[in-house]
């Protein structure tokens, strides 16, 4: 079949907070995996998770990058007369 399994971890690094250290046993499952696994975080991981990925940073938005965001939000909502 052309099925493809993903985990999504939304917010991984809130887990990461956790005095229990729910992410530990993602160690060995990601050594070798049968299924792809993304997280999202706005926060950068521990190194052992980390150099089993990739990882991908954003820089901060700037004040025209904001800009252009909301103009497009707007726009396609139609709703330019609310600027």
């Amino acid at each position: 079949t052309n099925t493809h399994v993903v985990v999504l971890l939304d917010e991984v690094g809130l887990a990461e907070q956790s005095p229990h250290l729910p992410l530990k046993v993602l160690h060995k499952l990601l050594e070798k995996p049968n299924l792809a696994v993304v997280g999202i975080s706005n926060w950068s991981l521990d190194l052992a998770k980390m150099n089993r990925a990739i990882h991908l940073t954003r820089p901060e938005p700037g004040v025209d990058d904001l800009k252009e965001t909301a103009m497009g939000i707007v726009s396609s909502q139609h709703l330019e007369s609310s600027l």
